[in-house]
This record gives structure tokens, C-alpha cells and sequence, in this order.
């Protein structure tokens, strides 16, 4: 069955276009606000803010396992709905910006070394281009990652 449309008055489709051209809706702010007063005073404390949802056990990971404190003078926010029907908060928390740079830097040495034991039987050695891969053999194990038997290592060579 075809569906028929009725043409609509030219004062709704002028205020339709209006509204796509209008651009407004593409620049709320996805983030949750920061009161200017406090975002500005933790900022000169060398602090930096986050919202953390009370779901599951995140606040006291993030309060007393981590280094973040509660925002004092700033009220919990509702960003949905429980399982169980209660409001889920979110709460303002901060932290030294200083201990953030830290745990970044320590994240990044950690993924590095990661990287480093990918790379099985190479170390890196610092030369004027910049840091070079050497290979070093018997300190670190195999010489390569896999097996020199398998197919794997030949690649795309005919064997005859």
C-alpha cells in the first residue's frame, strides 16, 4: 500500500530549514559543567576535575585506592537511571595535576616495555639518529618470535 504524504504549509518548512540551518544543536557541551568558581580555584590549586559515576564500587576506587578527593560545595549531579530504579549520581572529584602526569608517565613506560617484549631479542640503543633496535643474542632468549620451523618464518618462499 503506498503511503501518501500531505504537503506541508510553507510556514512549516521554512521553519524546519531555519532549524537544520540554525547549527545550535551541534554546539551543546558534551561534557557535564564545572562551576567557573571552582573549576578557577582548583585550577590555581594545581588541580585537575573529573565527574565520577557512584556505580558499582568507583568512588572508593577512585577516593581511597587512587588520589582523587570529593569536591566540597558542589552537589551531586543525576546522569541516569540504576538497575534498580535510583538515580545514578555523579560526583566531582579532582586531583593533583602533578600525580596525573605521573600516572601517565608510568602507563606509558609500562606500555613500552610491553612493546619491548614483543620484540623479543632486541633492545633499543640510543645513536645520533635517535633510538635504534639492536639485536642482542643469548641475553634475551630466542632470536626471533616464532619458530624457525614453522611456515610462518618462511613467509611466501617456495620450498622445493
Amino acid at each position: 500500500m503506498a503511503e501518501q504524504r500531505e504537503r506541508q504549509g510553507r510556514k512549516e518548512e521554512t521553519a524546519q530549514r531555519r532549524r537544520r540551518r540554525d547549527g545550535t544543536a551541534s554546539q551543546k557541551p558534551l561534557k557535564l559543567a564545572v562551576p567557573e568558581a571552582i573549576a578557577a580555584k582548583l585550577a590555581a590549586e594545581g588541580r585537575s576535575v573529573r565527574w565520577v559515576n557512584d556505580t558499582r564500587n568507583r568512588m572508593h576506587q577512585l577516593t581511597v585506592l587512587d588520589d582523587y578527593d570529593r569536591v566540597e560545595g558542589v552537589d551531586p549531579v543525576p546522569v541516569g537511571t540504576q538497575p534498580d530504579g535510583k538515580p545514578l549520581m555523579a560526583y566531582l572529584c579532582s586531583k593533583p595535576t602533578e600525580f596525573i602526569e605521573e600516572d601517565k608517565r608510568n602507563a606509558e613506560k609500562r606500555r613500552r616495555e610491553a612493546e619491548m617484549g614483543m620484540v623479543k631479542g632486541q633492545l633499543p640503543v640510543k645513536t645520533d639518529e635517535g633510538e635504534v633496535l639492536v639485536p642482542v643474542r643469548g641475553q634475551l632468549g630466542a632470536e626471533t618470535y616464532v619458530d624457525k620451523a614453522t611456515s610462518i618464518g618462511r613467509g611466501n618462499q617456495i620450498i622445493e
